[in-house]
């Protein structure tokens, strides 16, 4: 499946949707974890479908804000590696009943994949964009 992504050249921060004849199938967030303060920073390069529905009442929203509590809550683990706290940020996600999709081999870079449904625009159609 073809990846459409964008990403940001400053922070090294990336997320890109897997795409098929269909549509999207998953977004995957990529984000520099050494000096990463929020997790939201990766709103900047989101997908354009999702940029702009990055409001209240939203999933992407939903999913962003998820990550923030989390990144948060597990700060104290930042004393043993970024990577040890990005995996108590996506374990608490996934216990939240976010879809997350891989293990930590693929989570321990700062990587973390959805399924699309989870963060689908509402009324989107991605073929008439």
């Amino acid at each position: 499946m073809p990846v459409e992504g964008t990403r940001s050249e400053v922070d090294r921060n990336a997320s890109g949707a897997d795409v098929g004849a269909s549509g999207p199938a998953s977004l995957t967030i990529s984000l520099r974890l050494t000096g990463l303060e929020t997790t939201s920073i990766v709103a900047e390069p989101l997908r354009k479908p999702l940029i702009h529905r990055n409001v209240p009442g939203e999933w992407i929203r939903g999913f962003l804000q998820g990550l923030d509590r989390h990144w948060q809550f597990n700060a104290a683990l930042a004393s043993f590696s970024p990577s040890q706290r990005w995996l108590g940020t996506v374990r608490g996600l996934a216990s939240d009943g976010w879809p997350v999709l891989g293990g930590r081999a693929r989570w321990r870079p700062g990587k973390l994949t959805v399924p699309w449904l989870a963060v689908e625009p509402f009324g989107f159609d991605w073929h008439a964009r």
